[in-house]
């Protein structure tokens, strides 16, 4: 047995198998979140904040 860290909930288990969560439903959990969500730097956040107090 070797104790792994799940991906999902961060939650340590013990397992032979190579899977990445300690449940079908972490896995689940994890398909349901946007894996494309774009993350915006600091400069694009202050321009955002400035075009908007000026338009």
């Amino acid at each position: 047995m070797v104790t792994k860290k799940c991906m999902w909930c961060l939650k340590e288990y013990e397992t032979n198998s190579k899977e990445k969560y300690c449940s079908v439903e972490c896995e689940i959990k994890n398909e349901k979140q946007p894996k494309d969500k774009l993350k915006k730097g600091f400069f694009a956040i202050i321009g955002d904040f400035f075009g908007s107090l000026f338009s």
